[in-house]
C-alpha cells in the first residue's frame, strides 16, 4: 500500500491524538477528530465532518465557547493536513460538453479530489451523433477530451471528455455504456461505467431508423422527455430511479481518475 503525504500526516496526526489521549483524553479525542476529518474531508463530506466534529466536542465540553474555537481552528488544521488531496488536479478543470448533466458529474466526481472550477466547453466528438461500438464511443471521448484542453489561452490541469454509446455482445442485443477520458495534455486515462442493455423497441428506433438513444427512447413510448438525455436519462426509467444518468457518468470518471490515483503503476503507458 502507497502512502502519500498526506496520509502520512494523517497517520502521524492520530498517533500524536492518541498519544495526548493518555495524558488528556478530551484534547486526545480532539486530535483525533482532527485526523479522522482530515482522512475524510472531501469537498461536501469535509464541511459535514468538520462540522460534526466542532459540535461533538461542544457538547462534551466545559468551556463551550473557548473548546469550540479551539475545535474549529482543529478542524481548519484537519484541512490544511489534507490540503495535498485538496487541490490534486489544480484549480480548473475542463470538460468537453455544456450538457448540463456531464458539467454536474464531473464538478460532483471531482470534488473527492479536493474540487475545482469547472470550464464547460462546446466541444466536437467527431463521431456519429450515437456512438456504435467501444472503439468509436473511446475515440469520441478522447476527441472531447483533447478539444476541451486546447480551447481557450489557458490550459486546464486536466480536461474530462465524456461520451456514451452503444455496443453488442451478440445476440442481437445492445448494451448503453459511458466512456470517460481524462486527459492532461499527454495521456488519456479512460474510465466506462457500468452497462445495460436498452429494451428492444429502443433498439430498433436506433438500427433502423438511425436515431439517438434518447429519441429512440422517446419513439418508443419509454420516454416522453426529448431532453432525457440531459437529465435522468434511459438508464433512470429502467431502474426506477435507483441509477440515473449522473451516477453512471460519475462512476466512469472515478474510473478515468483511478490511473491518477496511482500515477507510478500507469506511468510507462503514454496512450
Amino acid at each position: 500500500m502507497q502512502l502519500d503525504e498526506a496520509g502520512l500526516a494523517v497517520v502521524v496526526t492520530g498517533g500524536v491524538g492518541v498519544a495526548i489521549a493518555g495524558i488528556a483524553p478530551r484534547w486526545g479525542v480532539l486530535v483525533l477528530g482532527a485526523a479522522y476529518a482530515a482522512e475524510r474531508c472531501r469537498g461536501f463530506l469535509s464541511a459535514r465532518t468538520g462540522m460534526l466534529c466542532v459540535a461533538s466536542f461542544w457538547l462534551t465540553s466545559a468551556r463551550p465557547v473557548v473548546d469550540a474555537a479551539i475545535a474549529a481552528m482543529a478542524v481548519g488544521a484537519a484541512r490544511w493536513v489534507a490540503g495535498n488531496e485538496e487541490r490534486a488536479f489544480g484549480e480548473v478543470v475542463a470538460v468537453g460538453s455544456k450538457n448540463p448533466s456531464k458539467v454536474a458529474a464531473v464538478r460532483t466526481a471531482i470534488r473527492a479530489y479536493g474540487g475545482a472550477s469547472v470550464r464547460a466547453v462546446a466541444a466536437a466528438s467527431g463521431v456519429p451523433e450515437q456512438p456504435m461500438g467501444l472503439e468509436v464511443t473511446a475515440r469520441g471521448a478522447r476527441n472531447r477530451a483533447e478539444g476541451a484542453f486546447y480551447a481557450g489561452p489557458t490550459r486546464p490541469s486536466l480536461a474530462f471528455g465524456i461520451e456514451s454509446g452503444l455496443f453488442g455482445l451478440g445476440g442481437g442485443g445492445l448494451y448503453d455504456v459511458c466512456v470517460v477520458s481524462a486527459f492532461d495534455g499527454r495521456r488519456h486515462a479512460l474510465g466506462l461505467s457500468c452497462a445495460f442493455e436498452i429494451p428492444p423497441e429502443v433498439r430498433r428506433a436506433v438500427v433502423e431508423d438511425g436515431l439517438n438513444l434518447s429519441d429512440a427512447a422517446n419513439k418508443a413510448g419509454i420516454a416522453t422527455d426529448p431532453n432525457v438525455g440531459q437529465r435522468g436519462g434511459l438508464v433512470s426509467i429502467l431502474t426506477r430511479g435507483r441509477v440515473t444518468r449522473a451516477q453512471y457518468t460519475i462512476q466512469a470518471i472515478q474510473m478515468a481518475l483511478a490511473q491518477y490515483d496511482h500515477p507510478t503503476w500507469y506511468s510507462d503507458d503514454e496512450r
